[in-house]
């Protein structure tokens, strides 16, 4: 990895720190999706693949439970294809 790439990486991971729950309402805004394929998609992503830190559960799921609580998202929960 080069210096260009690895200050690239730390500012991106910087970026989303800061702008996390802008950057989850507008994936969630672009198609129904569940909060596994939150953090797999933006794992996924250039910005996260070569640095040691990666998003996991315990930074998306409490932000989206914050998220439902302030009206700002809605949660279902299906069960082999039924929606409870």
């Amino acid at each position: 990895t080069s210096t260009d790439e690895l200050y690239e990486n730390k500012f991106m991971n910087q970026l989303f720190k800061g702008i996390k729950t802008v950057f989850l309402l507008w994936l969630i805004s672009q198609k129904k999706i569940h909060g596994y394929k939150i953090i797999s998609k933006i794992n996924e992503m250039k910005c996260f693949k070569d640095d040691v830190k990666c998003i996991h559960g315990s930074t998306v799921y409490p932000l989206l439970h914050s998220l439902e609580e302030k009206g700002l998202i809605k949660s279902s929960i299906d069960y082999n294809g039924k929606k409870n």
